[in-house]
């Protein structure tokens, strides 16, 4: 089948990994639109208006499959495909080319495929690898469903990529050293499991693997642990938790600090601080960088950033937060510390987020009350 294209899978990257490999393209143009911009987003439209062209590609030797994927990046947002006649070389091809419907809000600025790249293109390219991945491609529903997640594992892949690796003990890693690729197709919705073929090189200059490896592939998160350092008050806060509930705890309801996963676009930071308006409703804390964390290198990605949240805290009480709309069912101490930090001792601090959170800043308790 041939697909006339334009906008985003412009991208020859994007295209790829959506595809899975490198479709051979023809320059074409489309006779009747002006390219147009999305007034919600920087996404382009196509816009009928007689007298103009636009420029594009044609993809000629599509599959069933490769059609498919191009269906489930477009059809769930309201982008249709219609038969056309596209120009090539100065011949009339009949072609399908995705048009927006009525849902797609379209302004009067021009589309740039280069201001689109510098703005959402990497992430765009890499949540492409995720959509091009789903055999069968994705249905309308569940990718519309799904991308908001897919957004943020690609933002979170994008963050790791862009991390010092500092490397004073450690092995000063190669990507020659390792490798991991997939067994299978990932599982589950919300959260996704992923089965692996893994090799690495050893310490003894040799070549483990493949070794089959089952990874949990869960979210960055920022994680914030306010404290009022004239009254020496920490905040908790309660929840329950189905960790321990599937292991088999008598008791699931966990005490942690504020949480919540990073969204795409957004920082550690202003996840924190948004998180704390959110489950606490605490205004203008101030941050304090802890430190970051996988807490589980051996089976998930989760990966933790922890700050100090320095801010006015009431007495001692207890009150109930979270947003209704994302079904929280929050409890919020506001405790001494002492009382805290005694919590870990009696095993009733039993989050490692907690306790290590806990345990920093009574490493740090004397210098920040010394500065309030």
């Amino acid at each position: 089948m041939s697909v006339f294209i334009y906008g985003t899978l412009l991208d020859a990257t994007l295209r790829c990994r959506l595809l899975g490999r490198n479709v051979s393209a023809k320059a074409a143009t489309l006779s009747g639109y002006v390219l147009r911009e999305q007034k919600s987003a920087p996404l382009p439209a196509i816009v009928a208006q007689f007298g103009t062209i636009i420029s594009g590609l044609l993809l000629d030797d599509l599959t069933a499959q490769e059609v498919a994927k191009l269906d489930a990046y477009e059809l769930p947002f309201d982008y249709n495909p219609i038969p056309a006649a596209i120009n090539v070389e100065g011949l009339s091809v009949e072609a399908q080319v995705y048009l927006p419907g009525p849902s797609v809000d379209i302004s009067d600025r021009e589309w740039s495929l280069e201001r689109w790249q510098d703005q959402s293109g990497g992430l765009s390219r890499e949540m492409a690898v995720e959509i091009g991945s789903y055999d069968p491609p994705l249905a309308g529903d569940a990718l519309r469903r799904q991308w908001n997640m897919i957004a943020l594992r690609a933002s979170v892949r994008l963050r790791a990529q862009e991390q010092d690796a500092p490397t004073r003990v450690r092995t000063a890693a190669q990507p020659s050293d390792f490798a991991a690729e997939h067994s299978g197709p990932l599982s589950g919705d919300f959260f996704r499991l992923a089965q692996l073929q893994v090799t690495h090189r050893t310490f003894q200059d040799d070549t483990a693997g493949p070794l089959p490896r089952e990874v949990f592939i869960g979210t960055d998160a920022a994680l914030l642990l306010p404290y009022d350092p004239v009254t020496d008050h920490v905040l908790l806060v309660e929840q329950i938790r189905m960790g321990p509930m599937l292991r088999g705890a008598a008791n699931p309801w966990a005490l942690e600090p504020i949480a919540g996963m990073i969204d795409a676009g957004e920082t550690p930071e202003e996840a924190a601080q948004r998180e704390s308006e959110e489950e606490a409703g605490l205004q203008g804390v101030a941050l304090q960088k802890m430190f970051s964390y996988y807490p589980s290198t051996g089976s998930s990605t989760d990966y933790f950033y922890c700050y100090l949240g320095l801010c006015d805290l009431p007495e001692p009480t207890t009150y109930t937060g979270g947003l209704a709309t994302e079904a929280e069912d929050l409890r919020l101490h506001v405790i001494p510390f002492d009382t805290a930090f005694s919590l870990i001792e009696t095993g009733e601090a039993e989050n490692a987020a907690i306790v290590s959170m806990l345990l920093w800043l009574a490493q740090n308790r004397s210098r920040l009350r010394g500065t309030a």
